[in-house]
């Protein structure tokens, strides 16, 4: 299982942890026997590709 969750800026994702908004899914995750939590991690979009119309 992977729980995915993307935000629109840094600061919406710093704003929804201080509120606790990950504590419910944590919660839920953490209790659930087989599940091991990967202390998740925040990457940045660098740069994307497009294809060329021809």
């Amino acid at each position: 299982m992977l729980l995915y969750t993307e935000w629109t800026s840094i600061e919406a994702h710093q704003q929804a942890v201080a509120a606790g908004d990950h504590d419910t899914a944590h919660e839920i995750f953490a209790g659930t026997p087989g599940v091991r939590p990967t202390h998740g991690g925040r990457w940045q979009l660098q740069r994307s590709l497009r294809a060329s119309r021809t």
